[in-house]
């Protein structure tokens, strides 16, 4: 499990897994009203 800001979480792992593509996407869950600017990898 990794803590930390999205961006920083996001391109560590696709280093580590030596990714030669990143796909994005959000959306909001059930009664959910923002998605946070940070993330848990795990």
């Amino acid at each position: 499990m990794e803590f930390g800001f999205a961006w920083q979480c996001i391109v560590k792992r696709a280093a580590e897994e030596e990714a030669d593509l990143i796909v994005l996407g959000a959306h909001a869950g059930e009664g959910a009203t923002h998605v946070p600017w940070s993330t848990v990898i795990g």
